[in-house]
């Protein structure tokens, strides 16, 4: 892939983002963005945009620890590593080992244990997402995704559990507001609710870009963040 049209996926992934972080809900509507239009943030985009700058202006591809405190001082009180990690995966495309080197120390002050497994998958999909077979289906290609981000889960983690749990209701042809009444049900997903509600919308959107985000925004718990991370990934497929 060239570096222009490389460059535009990557322009994909930014607004895909920003569509998904500012979704309003079953009733939201959906519009083209004008070149040269300013598009909105928050902290979903906010720390990619500073942690990427960083990078840029330091020279640096591993940010060290003095450095993220210096760009992003109110890192350390976010409640997940997913809010930078997703920027990593595309910036290693096709090398998911060197997207997990370059987001390691990011993922460390932000997330430890059962969110650290969470955001390494986020990073291993983006990754691959610029060597997924097009020739696959929309759905196909999100599926494979995911498959190659579980293999990352250690089989004991709850990371895990969660994932083949989602998955094996979907395959099974359950219907995502039973998936969602049993995850809020189940008190042994307290905690862990947000990676559990995105694999919902990832699943059940098929690849399906308006979709997913209104999955991601129904199924309630921080639904901004599902909806950005899938957002950016159908941006920047499609």
């Amino acid at each position: 892939m060239s570096r222009p049209a490389y460059a535009n996926r990557l322009q994909g992934f930014w607004l895909g983002q920003s569509i998904g972080n500012w979704s309003e809900g079953a009733n939201m509507e959906f519009g083209s963005a004008v070149p040269g239009s300013v598009w909105g943030a928050s902290d979903n985009t906010d720390l990619k945009y500073r942690y990427q700058h960083q990078m840029l202006t330091s020279g640096a591809s591993v940010l060290s620890g003095a450095q993220i405190r210096d760009c992003c001082p109110e890192n350390a009180s976010l409640s997940g590593g997913r809010l930078s990690t997703e920027l990593f995966g595309l910036l290693a495309p096709g090398r998911p080992d060197v997207a997990l080197r370059l987001a390691d120390m990011s993922i460390r002050a932000t997330a430890h244990g059962e969110a650290r497994w969470a955001a390494q998958f986020y990073v291993v999909m983006h990754s691959l997402a610029a060597v997924v077979d097009t020739s696959l289906s929309r759905p196909d290609q999100v599926y494979w995704l995911a498959s190659r981000g579980r293999q990352y889960l250690p089989e004991t983690s709850h990371t895990a559990e969660m994932y083949d749990f989602v998955r094996g209701q979907h395959d099974a042809g359950e219907h995502w507001q039973d998936v969602c009444d049993a995850l809020y049900a189940d008190g042994g997903f307290a905690g862990e609710t947000d990676f559990a509600a995105s694999l919902l919308s990832l699943f059940y959107g098929g690849g399906d870009l308006q979709d997913t985000i209104r999955l991601a925004t129904l199924t309630g718990w921080k639904s901004d963040n599902p909806a950005t991370t899938w957002g950016g990934l159908l941006g920047f497929l499609y």
